[in-house]
C-alpha cells in the first residue's frame, strides 16, 4: 500500500486552469496483478476561536460548504472517468454552524447546507439562494451527481471544545451514505475517530 499527500491527476473535466487536480490524500493499494485499487481523501478542517484551544475563527461558513461540496463532486467525476475506485470527503469543524440548522430558510446557501434533519439529502445541481451569486461560488459549479444525507459524528478529544465530523463515501452507488463504519482515522497523541 502506498500513500501520497497532493496527489496530481489530471483534470477530467478541464475546469481547472492548468488542468490538473490535487487530491490531498490519495491511497493506492496493488493487488495481485494489475489490479490497482485508488482511494481519494480530500479533507477539510474549519476552526472557530475556542477557550482551551488556539484556533483560529475562520468564520466563512458558506464558503466552507462550498469548497467541502466541491471536493465530492470532484472526487465524483474522478470516478466517473476511472482515476479511482472510490473516495472520501471529510470534514471536522467545532464551528456548529456547520451542523446547525439554518434560523431561517431565507440564506443564500441554503442548498450548500450540511446539517442532519430526516428530510436533507443533498444532490443535484446547487444553486445559491440570491439573485447575486458571488464570484467565487459561480466560479466553482458544484453538482452532485448522486445522494448523500448529512450524519455529523462527534469527534472524542481531550479538550471540551466539541468538535464534529461528517464523511460521505464517495462511490459508484446511487444511494446515499448514511454511516461509515470501516473507515478508521489515527489522530496525535494515539486518539482515535470512527
Amino acid at each position: 500500500m502506498k500513500v501520497w499527500l497532493e496527489y496530481p491527476i489530471e483534470d477530467p473535466l478541464r475546469l481547472e486552469a492548468n488542468n490538473m487536480w490535487y487530491i490531498d490524500i490519495c491511497v493506492m493499494d496493488q493487488a495481485k496483478g494489475n489490479n490497482v485499487k485508488k482511494c481519494f481523501i480530500e479533507l477539510k478542517y474549519k476552526t472557530k476561536a475556542a477557550d482551551d484551544m488556539i484556533l483560529k475563527n475562520q468564520s466563512a461558513q458558506d464558503l466552507g460548504r462550498v469548497l467541502f461540496l466541491n471536493d465530492v463532486s470532484r472526487i465524483e467525476n474522478a470516478i466517473e472517468a476511472k482515476k479511482c475506485n472510490v473516495g472520501y470527503a471529510i470534514l471536522l469543524t467545532n464551528d456548529q454552524l456547520y451542523w446547525s440548522l439554518p434560523r431561517n430558510e431565507q440564506v443564500h446557501d441554503l442548498n450548500y447546507r450540511l446539517h442532519e434533519s430526516t428530510n436533507r439529502i443533498i444532490h443535484g445541481k446547487l444553486k445559491w439562494n440570491s439573485d447575486k451569486t458571488p464570484d467565487w461560488v459561480s466560479s466553482k459549479l458544484v453538482t452532485i451527481k448522486k445522494e448523500y444525507k448529512p450524519l455529523w459524528h462527534n469527534f472524542e478529544c481531550e479538550t471540551s471544545t466539541a468538535f464534529r465530523y461528517l464523511v460521505f463515501e464517495v462511490t459508484k452507488c446511487l444511494k446515499y451514505i448514511t454511516r461509515i463504519t470501516c473507515l478508521q482515522f489515527e489522530v496525535p497523541a494515539g486518539r482515535h475517530f470512527r
